[in-house]
């Protein structure tokens, strides 16, 4: 059971959407975060730039890689309470 997420990020003048999944099929896939409880676990499956061409996900940087899990984990907890 997969739940696909999206969001556009800037790079530069480019708008980048993202599109991910979040895995959910029973298993405990899940990070713990020691005193700040769970957190979901994404995995970021495609790029798209403006004009629909698809961006290798090897271009993402360690600083674009934490925003995006950071506005999925938002949408998931938007929806989850």
């Amino acid at each position: 059971n997969k739940m696909e997420y999206s969001c556009d990020i800037r790079r530069g003048r480019e708008e980048l959407t993202v599109y991910g999944e979040l895995w959910d099929d029973g298993l405990c896939l899940w990070n713990s975060w020691g005193d700040t409880g769970y957190a979901p676990e994404f995995t970021i499956a495609e790029i798209y730039d403006d004009e629909n061409n698809v961006v290798s996900l090897n271009t993402l940087t360690p600083r674009e890689i934490s925003v995006i899990i950071d506005i999925f984990t938002a949408d998931y907890w938007d929806h989850v309470l």
